[in-house]
């Protein structure tokens, strides 16, 4: 299975783990935008241009190595909130199915059956309300509330996970509004890597990886298992940054794949 794979950071690797495990031997080609990370703070004008020039990169990758990619997946929370229709409309013509996680996400957070659903993402997230309309539209019942959680990303891509400083933040957005038994939608693929802290923090929370659900979607495509005697391959390519090589290993030995062959290169900014 050969997969593009676009995030503002490397966070987005949270939401290859299931991918690459139920399809080993796969290929990915990641582009992450370091550049100009973080997305969360930027206008919809601004995310959408960015998000332009990195699906015409992305789609240029599936030209030069042939029509070979099967799936596309923006690993953005906040970029599927405002431009995830700029990768489709890209993608026309490629036989690309592409997806967003937003949707897996929200339909997780409906399957936990909790009556009320928290949803901590980027404050250009929560601005585009993507979360709580999707949640409507799915037929969620419950009450949604939103809370942006800026420095979250900063503290992943500084690979800075646990300790008093994480737990020093994390009480900072959530103590006072998170309430045990509240389901709890990680709306950013940065935040799955700090997990393990805000389960130790707040164990009593449902808490939903939305990059997680990718492959429960029905719009997931129907993928061949790839030869799986082979490692899987990651191209990480990251805009203007050439210190990701060792972070991106650190992050996939975390979640168990330390066995993907990495290649990393950095290449100029696309806007």
């Amino acid at each position: 299975m050969n997969l593009l794979t676009f995030d503002s950071g490397i966070g987005g690797l949270t939401a290859l783990v299931p991918i690459l495990r139920a399809y080993p031997g796969s290929t990915v080609t990641y582009l992450g935008d370091l550049a100009h990370l973080p997305y969360g703070t930027k206008s919809p004008e601004r995310i959408r241009k960015l998000c332009s020039a990195a699906a015409d990169w992305l789609l240029a990758a599936e030209r030069r190595r042939g029509p070979s990619f099967d799936w596309c997946v923006v690993a953005c929370n906040t970029a599927s909130a405002h431009a995830l229709d700029v990768f489709r409309s890209a993608a026309i013509g490629s036989g690309m199915k592409v997806s967003g996680v937003i949707e897996p996400g929200c339909r997780k957070a409906i399957a936990a059956k909790r009556p009320r659903t928290l949803i901590l993402a980027t404050g250009a997230t929560v601005a585009s309300q993507a979360y709580p309309r999707s949640l409507a539209t799915l037929g969620y019942g419950g009450i949604v509330e939103q809370r942006a959680c800026p420095l979250f990303v900063p503290l992943v891509e500084d690979d800075l996970l646990e300790g008093p400083e994480v737990a020093g933040i994390a009480r900072r957005y959530l103590e006072g509004w998170i309430r045990p038994g509240d389901a709890a939608v990680l709306g950013c693929t940065h935040y799955p890597l700090l997990l393990p802290q805000l389960r130790e923090l707040y164990p009593d929370v449902e808490w939903i990886d939305a990059g997680h659900s990718l492959l429960e979607m029905d719009h997931a495509p129907e993928l061949e298992k790839p030869d799986a005697s082979k490692p899987s391959r990651l191209q990480l390519f990251v805009t203007d940054d050439v210190a990701s090589a060792e972070r991106a290993r650190r992050f996939l030995a975390r979640m168990g794949l330390e066995d993907v062959v990495l290649d990393v290169k950095a290449i100029p900014p696309l806007v």
